[in-house]
Protein backbone atom coordinates (compact mmCIF):
# COMPACT_ATOMS: atom_id res chain seq x y z
CA UNK A 1 0.00 0.00 0.00
CA UNK A 2 1.50 3.22 -0.72
CA UNK A 3 2.04 5.52 1.94
CA UNK A 4 1.12 9.12 1.67
CA UNK A 5 4.55 11.96 2.48
CA UNK A 6 3.63 14.02 5.36
CA UNK A 7 2.97 18.09 4.51
CA UNK A 8 6.23 19.58 5.11
CA UNK A 9 4.52 22.39 4.86
CA UNK A 10 2.94 21.67 8.75
CA UNK A 11 6.22 21.13 10.59
CA UNK A 12 6.33 24.50 12.61
CA UNK A 13 7.69 23.25 15.58
CA UNK A 14 10.50 20.72 16.96
CA UNK A 15 8.45 18.01 18.37
CA UNK A 16 6.41 17.79 14.82
CA UNK A 17 10.08 17.86 12.66
CA UNK A 18 11.23 14.82 14.73
CA UNK A 19 8.23 12.69 14.61
CA UNK A 20 8.55 13.60 10.40
CA UNK A 21 12.25 12.67 10.69
CA UNK A 22 11.05 9.16 12.59
CA UNK A 23 8.33 8.57 10.31
CA UNK A 24 10.88 8.73 7.18
CA UNK A 25 12.80 6.24 9.50
CA UNK A 26 10.14 3.84 9.10
CA UNK A 27 10.01 3.60 6.03
CA UNK A 28 14.15 3.78 5.57
CA UNK A 29 13.53 0.93 7.94
CA UNK A 30 16.05 2.69 10.38
CA UNK A 31 16.51 1.98 14.01
CA UNK A 32 17.92 5.57 14.35
CA UNK A 33 19.28 8.87 12.23
CA UNK A 34 22.33 10.34 12.48
CA UNK A 35 22.45 13.95 11.97
CA UNK A 36 26.36 14.82 11.19
CA UNK A 37 26.03 18.21 8.79
CA UNK A 38 26.35 20.85 11.55
CA UNK A 39 24.21 23.40 10.01
CA UNK A 40 21.30 20.56 10.32
CA UNK A 41 22.20 19.89 13.76
CA UNK A 42 21.85 23.56 14.93
CA UNK A 43 18.93 23.88 13.02
CA UNK A 44 17.12 21.13 15.50
CA UNK A 45 18.88 21.73 18.61
CA UNK A 46 19.65 25.70 18.78
CA UNK A 47 23.33 24.37 18.94
CA UNK A 48 25.78 27.19 17.91
CA UNK A 49 28.85 25.84 18.66
CA UNK A 50 31.74 24.09 16.11
CA UNK A 51 31.34 20.37 16.97
CA UNK A 52 27.84 18.41 17.52
CA UNK A 53 25.95 15.87 16.29
CA UNK A 54 22.66 14.18 16.87
CA UNK A 55 21.13 10.71 16.61
CA UNK A 56 17.29 10.38 16.68
CA UNK A 57 15.92 7.37 17.52
CA UNK A 58 12.15 5.84 17.78
CA UNK A 59 11.99 6.98 21.41
CA UNK A 60 14.42 9.39 22.27
CA UNK A 61 16.63 12.17 20.32
CA UNK A 62 20.49 12.87 21.81
CA UNK A 63 22.65 16.15 21.29
CA UNK A 64 26.24 14.75 21.58
CA UNK A 65 29.32 16.70 21.92
CA UNK A 66 32.67 17.44 23.47
CA UNK A 67 33.69 18.95 26.97
CA UNK A 68 34.53 22.45 25.23
CA UNK A 69 30.56 23.00 24.63
CA UNK A 70 29.54 21.18 28.27
CA UNK A 71 28.29 24.60 29.44
CA UNK A 72 26.80 25.93 26.40
CA UNK A 73 24.75 22.71 25.65
CA UNK A 74 22.83 23.50 28.73
CA UNK A 75 21.77 26.70 27.92
CA UNK A 76 21.16 26.27 24.01
CA UNK A 77 20.16 22.82 23.70
CA UNK A 78 16.32 22.16 22.94
CA UNK A 79 14.75 20.35 25.76
CA UNK A 80 13.52 17.59 23.52
CA UNK A 81 17.35 16.46 23.08
CA UNK A 82 19.63 14.10 25.89
CA UNK A 83 22.91 15.59 25.95
CA UNK A 84 25.83 13.17 25.99
CA UNK A 85 29.47 14.43 26.85
CA UNK A 86 32.13 12.28 24.46
CA UNK A 87 36.03 12.11 25.12
CA UNK A 88 36.02 10.07 21.69
CA UNK A 89 32.79 9.98 19.78
CA UNK A 90 33.13 6.55 19.08
CA UNK A 91 33.80 5.32 22.29
CA UNK A 92 31.10 7.36 23.61
CA UNK A 93 29.23 5.32 21.55
CA UNK A 94 30.19 2.08 22.38
CA UNK A 95 29.13 2.38 25.53
CA UNK A 96 25.81 4.17 25.56
CA UNK A 97 22.94 1.89 26.25
CA UNK A 98 20.76 3.31 23.21
CA UNK A 99 22.97 1.73 21.01
CA UNK A 100 22.37 -1.84 22.10
CA UNK A 101 19.08 -1.56 20.49
CA UNK A 102 19.80 -0.33 17.40
CA UNK A 103 21.07 -2.16 14.38
CA UNK A 104 20.60 0.08 11.51
CA UNK A 105 21.63 3.56 11.76
CA UNK A 106 21.00 5.89 8.39
CA UNK A 107 22.75 8.85 8.00
CA UNK A 108 23.14 11.95 5.53
CA UNK A 109 25.32 10.61 2.53
CA UNK A 110 25.79 13.94 1.16
CA UNK A 111 27.86 15.10 4.42
CA UNK A 112 29.07 12.08 5.96
CA UNK A 113 32.40 11.48 4.56
CA UNK A 114 33.45 8.00 3.52
CA UNK A 115 36.24 7.14 5.97
CA UNK A 116 34.14 8.48 8.56
CA UNK A 117 31.06 6.07 7.67
CA UNK A 118 32.80 3.03 7.34
CA UNK A 119 35.16 3.33 10.36
CA UNK A 120 32.11 4.22 12.13
CA UNK A 121 30.62 0.92 10.67
CA UNK A 122 33.40 -1.18 11.87
CA UNK A 123 33.96 0.29 14.87
CA UNK A 124 30.38 0.67 16.13
CA UNK A 125 29.58 -3.09 14.45
CA UNK A 126 26.39 -1.44 12.92
CA UNK A 127 24.73 -1.27 9.70
CA UNK A 128 25.30 2.00 8.33
CA UNK A 129 22.95 2.86 5.74
CA UNK A 130 22.98 5.90 3.58
CA UNK A 131 20.07 8.04 3.15
CA UNK A 132 18.40 11.36 1.68
CA UNK A 133 19.11 14.64 3.98
CA UNK A 134 15.88 14.64 5.56
CA UNK A 135 16.82 17.82 8.06
CA UNK A 136 17.32 19.68 4.77
CA UNK A 137 13.94 19.06 3.51
CA UNK A 138 12.11 20.37 6.35
CA UNK A 139 14.44 23.13 6.96
CA UNK A 140 12.35 24.64 3.47
CA UNK A 141 9.56 25.44 5.50
CA UNK A 142 10.30 28.34 7.91
CA UNK A 143 7.50 29.14 11.04
CA UNK A 144 6.52 32.38 12.45
CA UNK A 145 9.59 32.73 14.61
CA UNK A 146 12.40 31.75 11.68
CA UNK A 147 10.44 34.30 9.29
CA UNK A 148 10.79 37.18 12.36
CA UNK A 149 14.88 35.91 12.57
CA UNK A 150 15.41 36.44 8.99
CA UNK A 151 13.14 40.13 8.74
CA UNK A 152 15.12 40.87 11.86
CA UNK A 153 18.65 40.02 9.77
CA UNK A 154 18.23 42.01 6.44
CA UNK A 155 16.90 45.01 8.76
CA UNK A 156 20.12 44.78 10.42
CA UNK A 157 21.64 44.23 6.68
CA UNK A 158 20.22 47.28 5.61
CA UNK A 159 21.18 49.75 7.75
CA UNK A 160 24.49 48.41 7.56
CA UNK A 161 24.24 49.44 4.15
CA UNK A 162 22.90 52.71 4.10
CA UNK A 163 25.90 53.32 6.42
CA UNK A 164 28.36 52.34 3.94
CA UNK A 165 27.24 54.14 1.04
CA UNK A 166 27.40 57.49 3.73
CA UNK A 167 31.31 56.65 3.96
CA UNK A 168 32.21 55.57 0.40
CA UNK A 169 34.64 58.34 -0.62
CA UNK A 170 35.46 57.83 -4.17
CA UNK A 171 39.36 57.63 -5.20
CA UNK A 172 40.15 56.95 -1.55
CA UNK A 173 38.49 53.86 -0.49
CA UNK A 174 39.36 50.64 -1.81
CA UNK A 175 37.36 47.38 -2.27
CA UNK A 176 38.83 45.53 0.61
CA UNK A 177 38.49 48.48 2.84
CA UNK A 178 34.91 48.53 2.51
CA UNK A 179 34.31 44.88 2.51
CA UNK A 180 36.09 44.86 6.04
CA UNK A 181 34.13 47.62 7.37
CA UNK A 182 31.09 45.46 6.42
CA UNK A 183 32.38 42.81 8.45
CA UNK A 184 33.39 44.98 11.52
CA UNK A 185 29.85 46.81 11.48
CA UNK A 186 27.74 43.31 11.30
CA UNK A 187 30.44 42.24 14.19
CA UNK A 188 29.49 45.07 16.00
CA UNK A 189 25.80 45.25 15.47
CA UNK A 190 25.16 41.60 17.15
CA UNK A 191 25.16 39.56 14.31
CA UNK A 192 27.12 37.31 12.26
CA UNK A 193 29.07 37.66 8.90
CA UNK A 194 27.24 34.36 6.92
CA UNK A 195 29.66 34.81 4.31
CA UNK A 196 32.30 37.17 2.52
CA UNK A 197 31.32 40.29 1.75
CA UNK A 198 31.27 41.50 -2.16
CA UNK A 199 32.21 45.03 -2.92
CA UNK A 200 33.49 44.89 -7.21
CA UNK A 201 33.89 48.18 -8.32
CA UNK A 202 34.37 48.82 -12.06
CA UNK A 203 35.05 45.99 -14.48
CA UNK A 204 35.10 43.71 -11.17
CA UNK A 205 31.49 43.96 -10.91
CA UNK A 206 31.17 41.79 -14.18
CA UNK A 207 32.57 38.95 -11.77
CA UNK A 208 29.55 37.50 -9.87
CA UNK A 209 31.01 36.10 -7.14
CA UNK A 210 34.32 38.83 -7.06
CA UNK A 211 36.40 39.03 -4.25
CA UNK A 212 37.68 42.27 -2.97
CA UNK A 213 41.06 43.50 -3.79
CA UNK A 214 43.18 46.43 -3.74
CA UNK A 215 40.95 48.44 -6.65
CA UNK A 216 39.77 51.98 -5.38
CA UNK A 217 36.57 52.64 -6.20
CA UNK A 218 36.51 55.40 -8.54
CA UNK A 219 34.31 58.37 -9.84
CA UNK A 220 32.03 57.38 -12.64
CA UNK A 221 32.10 53.46 -11.85
CA UNK A 222 29.51 51.01 -10.70
CA UNK A 223 29.96 49.45 -7.48
CA UNK A 224 28.37 46.28 -6.69
CA UNK A 225 28.04 45.45 -3.14
CA UNK A 226 26.45 41.78 -2.17
CA UNK A 227 26.31 41.44 1.79
CA UNK A 228 24.16 39.25 4.50
CA UNK A 229 23.99 39.33 7.66
CA UNK A 230 23.44 35.91 10.29
CA UNK A 231 20.77 36.84 13.55
CA UNK A 232 20.11 34.23 16.19
CA UNK A 233 21.40 31.55 13.50
CA UNK A 234 18.96 33.05 11.00
CA UNK A 235 20.67 34.63 7.46
CA UNK A 236 19.92 37.71 5.08
CA UNK A 237 21.29 38.13 1.78
CA UNK A 238 20.89 41.40 -0.42
CA UNK A 239 22.85 43.29 -3.26
CA UNK A 240 22.89 46.51 -5.38
CA UNK A 241 24.67 47.58 -7.74
CA UNK A 242 25.36 51.31 -7.46
CA UNK A 243 26.82 54.34 -9.49
CA UNK A 244 29.70 56.16 -8.18
CA UNK A 245 29.20 59.64 -9.69
CA UNK A 246 26.30 62.03 -10.41
CA UNK A 247 25.88 60.82 -14.35
CA UNK A 248 25.77 56.92 -15.33
CA UNK A 249 26.42 55.98 -18.64
CA UNK A 250 23.35 55.33 -20.88
CA UNK A 251 24.55 51.52 -21.28
CA UNK A 252 24.85 50.98 -17.63
CA UNK A 253 21.28 52.53 -16.98
CA UNK A 254 19.90 50.98 -19.88
CA UNK A 255 21.34 47.03 -18.31
CA UNK A 256 20.07 48.20 -14.95
CA UNK A 257 16.52 48.80 -16.11
CA UNK A 258 16.68 45.51 -17.72
CA UNK A 259 18.00 43.79 -14.69
CA UNK A 260 15.07 45.66 -12.75
CA UNK A 261 12.22 45.08 -14.88
CA UNK A 262 13.17 41.01 -14.87
CA UNK A 263 13.11 40.92 -11.10
CA UNK A 264 10.08 42.61 -10.90
CA UNK A 265 8.41 40.55 -13.30
CA UNK A 266 9.72 37.34 -11.70
CA UNK A 267 8.48 38.63 -8.22
CA UNK A 268 5.03 39.70 -9.29
CA UNK A 269 4.28 36.14 -11.29
CA UNK A 270 5.21 34.02 -8.18
CA UNK A 271 2.60 31.96 -6.82
CA UNK A 272 2.07 29.01 -4.69
CA UNK A 273 1.98 25.71 -6.26
CA UNK A 274 4.36 27.29 -8.95
CA UNK A 275 7.19 25.97 -10.49
CA UNK A 276 10.33 27.56 -8.95
CA UNK A 277 12.13 27.15 -12.62
CA UNK A 278 9.47 28.93 -14.41
CA UNK A 279 10.23 32.01 -12.07
CA UNK A 280 13.61 31.97 -13.62
CA UNK A 281 11.94 31.31 -16.91
CA UNK A 282 10.27 34.69 -16.84
CA UNK A 283 12.96 36.67 -15.27
CA UNK A 284 15.28 34.94 -17.89
CA UNK A 285 13.43 35.67 -20.82
CA UNK A 286 13.04 39.35 -20.46
CA UNK A 287 16.69 39.47 -19.97
CA UNK A 288 17.09 37.17 -23.73
CA UNK A 289 13.97 39.29 -25.09
CA UNK A 290 16.85 42.24 -24.67
CA UNK A 291 19.63 40.64 -26.06
CA UNK A 292 22.16 39.64 -23.25
CA UNK A 293 20.50 35.94 -22.12
CA UNK A 294 24.56 35.05 -22.69
CA UNK A 295 25.31 36.83 -20.27
CA UNK A 296 23.12 35.59 -17.33
CA UNK A 297 24.85 32.69 -16.24
CA UNK A 298 23.51 31.47 -12.58
CA UNK A 299 20.01 30.56 -11.35
CA UNK A 300 17.79 33.70 -10.41
CA UNK A 301 17.84 33.16 -6.84
CA UNK A 302 17.63 30.33 -3.91
CA UNK A 303 16.52 29.29 -0.37
CA UNK A 304 17.82 31.02 2.41
CA UNK A 305 17.70 30.09 6.63
CA UNK A 306 20.22 28.82 8.58
CA UNK A 307 22.41 28.65 5.88
CA UNK A 308 22.52 31.65 3.42
CA UNK A 309 21.68 28.63 0.08
CA UNK A 310 19.29 26.42 0.77
CA UNK A 311 16.33 24.83 -0.87
CA UNK A 312 14.79 26.17 -3.09
CA UNK A 313 16.52 26.62 -6.18
CA UNK A 314 15.33 28.88 -8.33
CA UNK A 315 16.87 27.96 -11.72
CA UNK A 316 16.23 25.64 -15.17
CA UNK A 317 17.06 22.66 -14.06
CA UNK A 318 14.99 22.81 -10.58
CA UNK A 319 12.42 20.47 -9.36
CA UNK A 320 10.93 22.50 -6.66
CA UNK A 321 7.50 24.04 -6.32
CA UNK A 322 6.75 27.31 -4.48
CA UNK A 323 5.06 26.44 -0.98
CA UNK A 324 3.98 27.83 2.24
CA UNK A 325 6.99 29.06 4.17
CA UNK A 326 9.67 29.42 1.86
CA UNK A 327 12.12 32.53 1.76
CA UNK A 328 14.59 32.64 -1.64
CA UNK A 329 15.85 35.10 -3.23
CA UNK A 330 15.40 36.71 -6.24
CA UNK A 331 18.48 37.78 -7.89
CA UNK A 332 19.11 38.59 -11.64
CA UNK A 333 22.07 39.85 -13.61
CA UNK A 334 23.75 40.81 -16.42
CA UNK A 335 27.56 40.56 -16.36
CA UNK A 336 29.50 42.39 -19.76
CA UNK A 337 33.11 41.14 -19.41
CA UNK A 338 35.95 43.60 -18.59
CA UNK A 339 33.18 45.98 -18.45
CA UNK A 340 30.93 46.37 -15.73
CA UNK A 341 27.77 43.90 -14.14
CA UNK A 342 24.64 44.45 -12.54
CA UNK A 343 22.83 42.46 -9.92
CA UNK A 344 19.69 42.94 -8.05
CA UNK A 345 19.05 41.21 -5.05
CA UNK A 346 15.64 40.83 -2.97
CA UNK A 347 14.18 38.28 -0.28
CA UNK A 348 10.97 37.36 -0.43
CA UNK A 349 8.83 35.10 1.67
CA UNK A 350 5.23 32.68 1.48
CA UNK A 351 3.25 33.68 4.10
CA UNK A 352 -0.46 32.96 4.97
CA UNK A 353 -0.13 31.79 0.82
CA UNK A 354 0.72 35.21 -0.26
CA UNK A 355 4.54 36.12 -1.19
CA UNK A 356 5.60 39.62 0.17
CA UNK A 357 9.38 41.20 -0.70
CA UNK A 358 11.43 41.26 3.39
CA UNK A 359 14.02 43.58 1.42
CA UNK A 360 13.20 47.10 1.87
CA UNK A 361 16.50 48.60 0.24
CA UNK A 362 15.53 51.05 -2.73
CA UNK A 363 15.83 49.81 -6.10
CA UNK A 364 16.23 53.23 -7.77
CA UNK A 365 19.65 53.32 -9.06
CA UNK A 366 21.44 55.33 -6.15
CA UNK A 367 24.00 57.58 -7.53
CA UNK A 368 27.17 58.66 -4.87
Amino acid sequence: MKTTEPSLTGLKNLKSRIKYIREKMDELKIDAYFIYYLPNVSYLTGFRGSSGFVIVTHNKSYFITDSRYEEESKKEIEEEFEILIHKGLTQTLKKARFMRYIKRIGFEKDWMPYGVYKNFEKELNKKFVPCEDIVRKIRIHKNDSEIEKIKKAQRINEKIFEEIIDIIKPDKVREIDLAAEIEYKIKKSGGEVPFPPIVATGSNSALPHAKPGKRIIKNNKPLKIDMGVKYKGFCSDMTRTIWIGKKPSQEFIKIYQIVLDAQNKAIESIKIGMEAKEVDGIARKHIEEKGYGKFFGHGLGHGIGIEVHELPALSPLSKDKIEEGMVFTIEPGIYLPNRFGVRIEDLVCIKNREKFVITKTTKNLIKI
